[in-house]
């Protein structure tokens, strides 16, 4: 599977669709829908730039790298205060 096709497929799995080489569509089960609403992204478009997004839940997640970290707002103000020798 050549680079391009293996995104699709990627793509079509992650979204809970199979669509097989005979043009038939198959549900993949337990599939689950993202209901995460981004909030900021260092590059707009670009699919691998940081990016912050706000959880269902409410906890706010910040994405480097490929490696997302979701905690509550309280606990990022904790840290930043950390941070500035304030805690």
């Amino acid at each position: 599977m050549d680079g391009h096709r293996s995104v699709a497929w990627l793509v079509l799995k992650i979204s809970g669709i199979v669509r097989r080489d005979g043009g038939e569509d198959v549900t993949i089960s337990g599939c689950a829908q993202n209901t995460d609403r981004e909030l900021w992204r260092k590059v707009p478009g670009d699919y691998y730039s940081p990016k912050i997004h706000v959880t269902e839940g409410g906890g706010i997640g910040i994405n480097v790298g490929g490696f997302v970290i979701v905690k509550p707002v309280e606990w990022w103000h904790e840290m930043a205060k950390k941070e500035l020798g304030h805690g």
